[in-house]
């Protein structure tokens, strides 16, 4: 299988988004959140604030996200699969 132009960035682009998003969530916000948002505060009240901010975000999201998550899937419900590069 070869990869177009389009799809060969689009698979770069991807890769390098995923590697970004991994480092701030898990290497950088946990250590901006507890300097700046929990100074001074303990470790393990610090530990469950993240827990909070992070399952309340979660949960945004569920609940917002039920709609596209419903149009997507009846986008795709045709024969054919669908084109990465439109």
């Amino acid at each position: 299988m070869s990869l177009t132009g389009r799809r060969w960035g689009w698979a770069m682009y991807d890769w390098a988004n995923s590697a970004f998003a991994t480092t701030v969530m898990a290497g950088f916000f946990p250590v901006f959140f507890k300097r700046y948002w929990n100074a001074g505060v303990p470790v393990t009240e610090s530990t469950f604030r993240l827990g909070l901010a992070n399952s309340m975000a979660s949960l945004l999201i569920v609940l917002t996200a039920g709609s596209g998550v419903r149009q997507g899937s009846t986008g795709q419900s045709g024969s054919r699969p669908a084109r990465v590069d439109g």
